[in-house]
């Protein structure tokens, strides 16, 4: 590579790793920077990859072009390339360099950005050599003045500074009366710091408010947050917008602020692929300032820096008939490898040297490394594994006779999306946001839901015993009794049937806690009403993917898993909690429930609408001793 047109480097007290998520995030540097906003078009092509296509006007020129497919490995080196078709350049390239001291290789390591610039004329010529003043001398001054915050523990984003908001006295007004709104709904010390970053926060931290990463960067519990953020929605503070979210590229950029403006499929036009929408995986929750608290450009600055996909921790372009050749130092954990271009991907999983891999045998010669040829695609059967190390061989020839971007990809990255799955089985969403259903006809698929059954011992008894008002009364004032401890644990309540409720979580480990608290609690809180009549419940709990669809007004369920969990119920016989197999599984064997003093005994029964015999377990606890 020839010599680059502008250049500098910096040694900076801190290690690759912790300078990686600094200089990747090229949106809130560019924004730092004083950088226009750009506007992005992908352009699906009939052959190959789709074309990114970008214009924005700075200094007096308007830019036009397209943003090539960006190439990075995690910690060491990312570039992004940009053809102009009109503006002062003809070409840019632009990358950033971490190479570790190897005095210091924990703690200390140097950062180099390189710019090759191909001018377009005279103009060109004097907008390039202006770049060292304009561009460059800002980035050295806010990479040192970051320094100080790359190495501080709990940190996940080193702290960039940008000036914040000054929010007019009419609008500081607006909020207060609004957060007086919203504190009716739901009471919490979260939405003080939810007010003052509707305040004070840069546009680029209000774009998308992600209420996993708003409450881990504060320190608060994501529960409480996100009941805030929903109560603030209804009180009007906030807007919410489901957002897509492509299962290749994780890209979300088409957002609704309705459910029922999602269809069954999505599209994404950087991967050029349709997609079923699983509520699980692939529709996410994000907020916004309402419009009457603050106006938000949602313009991006940049979406070609590693950042934006943080789960992607190789890619590299390759022409037909190139290939690639490095070494990977990944630690141990599960990996995707998958190009756009192609069909299929290879599994990757990696193990420590002190454990082993149940599902697969571990190749020890670490030379052998991985191998890939293009052609054909890749066989998502294939399942390589090795043990991590900081040199494992990787070549790739690119033989399939097009363009493809490969990608290694984070099976574990710990993404901070709130799918839509963990939000439609909150019972707080469903109390404040009833209208939020699903276009008639409409059904989504949820990938991983608990059901929970339950249902009143010796319903006709009571009845008979009662009265039919008085029992009438228990019935409902005991739904009341369930939907509450429901609301203290992560569920919801979908429906009663009778004297029985249908419930859902997203977390098989809330419903056991909650069919903990029911048993504990709903005898005692029933005399406490006043009534004399002892009420016990049967429950049944199953862990599997659902259907959802709007029915009767209202978000519901269908599908096996709801059958079983339903069928698992009358196997109950009071004061128990039934299980199946599938929900001890997801739960390490029901562990809470074994915490708790429940013990289990095996059950092998016939179910109703299930062929073969079903296995469940029944747990049961001990009465106290008077």
């Amino acid at each position: 590579m020839s010599e680059p047109s502008l250049s500098f480097e910096l040694f900076l007290n801190a290690s690759p790793a912790q300078v990686w998520p600094l200089v990747t995030d090229t949106e809130r540097l560019n924004a730092a920077t004083g950088l226009p906003r750009v506007n992005y078009r992908d352009e699906a092509q009939e052959a190959g990859l789709s074309r990114r296509l970008f214009s924005f006007q700075h200094m007096g020129f308007e830019f036009v072009g397209e943003e090539h497919p960006s190439t990075w490995h995690q910690n060491q080196f990312f570039e992004i390339h940009r053809s102009y078709s009109a503006g002062p350049f003809v070409d840019l390239r632009f990358r950033v360099e971490l190479e570790p001291d190897p005095a210091q290789p924990d703690s200390r390591c140097l950062c180099r950005y390189l710019y090759w610039i191909e001018p377009r004329g005279e103009p060109g010529q004097r907008f390039a050599a202006g770049l060292k003043e304009s561009q460059l001398g800002p980035i050295q001054k806010l990479l040192l003045e970051a320094e100080s915050n790359l190495t501080a523990p709990g940190l996940t984003w080193p702290g960039l500074p940008v000036a914040p908001h000054e929010p007019s006295p009419s609008t500081v007004d607006s909020v207060e009366r609004l957060a007086l709104a919203t504190r009716e709904l739901h009471d919490s010390p979260v939405l003080d710091q939810l007010v003052e970053s509707l305040l004070r926060s840069p546009d680029l931290d209000l774009q998308r408010i992600r209420p996993l990463r708003f409450a881990r960067d504060r320190e608060l519990n994501p529960d409480d947050t996100l009941s805030t953020l929903l109560a603030a929605t209804r009180g009007g503070l906030l807007r919410m917008s489901w957002q897509l979210v492509c299962p290749h590229c994780k890209g979300g950029e088409t957002g609704n602020d309705d459910l029922g403006d999602i269809a069954a499929y999505g599209y994404c036009a950087a991967c050029d692929i349709d997609f079923q929408v699983d509520l699980s995986t692939a529709l996410e929750l994000v907020f916004r300032p309402h419009p009457q608290v603050r106006e938000i450009d949602d313009f991006p600055y940049c979406l070609g820096g590693p950042a934006s996909t943080p789960h992607v921790l190789y890619q590299r372009r390759l022409d037909a008939n190139e290939s690639c050749n490095t070494t990977l130092n990944l630690p141990a954990g599960a990996y995707r490898i998958r190009g756009d271009g192609i069909e299929g991907h290879v599994l990757l999983e990696l193990a420590s040297t002190s454990s082993t891999l149940e599902s697969m045998p571990v190749l020890a010669d670490m030379s052998q490394g991985i191998k890939l040829e293009l052609a054909g695609g890749l066989d998502p059967e294939t399942r390589l594994s090795f043990f991590s190390g900081p040199s494992l061989p990787f070549s790739v020839h690119n033989d399939s006779g097009q363009e493809v971007v490969l990608r290694i990809e984070d099976m574990n990255w710990p993404s901070d999306s709130l799918v839509a799955a963990d939000v439609i089985s909150l019972q707080l969403f469903r109390d404040l946001f009833d209208s939020q259903l699903l276009a008639t006809g409409v059904s989504l698929g949820v990938e991983n839901l608990t059901i929970m059954f339950t249902d009143l011992v010796g319903s006709t008894a009571m009845y008979e015993t009662l009265g039919d008002s008085r029992a009438f009364s228990l019935v409902w004032d005991h739904f009341d009794v369930i939907k509450k401890i429901l609301s203290e644990h992560r569920g919801a309540l979908i429906k009663t049937i009778g004297d029985a409720v249908m419930a859902a979580f997203s977390k098989p480990e809330s419903a056991q806690l909650a069919a903990c608290a029911m048993q504990e609690q709903i005898t005692q809180a029933m005399a406490e009403q006043g009534y004399d009549y002892p009420v016990y419940l049967k429950m049944g709990i199953h862990t599997g993917a659902a259907i959802t669809i709007t029915a009767n007004g209202r978000l519901d369920y269908f599908g096996s898993a709801v059958n079983l969990a339903a069928r698992t119920e009358s196997r109950s016989e009071g004061q128990d909690i039934v299980i199946t197999v599938p929900h001890a599984e997801a739960t390490d064997s029901a562990r809470l429930l074994r915490a708790r003093g429940w013990t289990a005994e095996k059950l092998t029964t016939e179910l109703k609408g299930f062929g073969q015999p079903t296995q469940l377990l029944r747990f049961t606890r001990a009465a106290p001793a008077d």
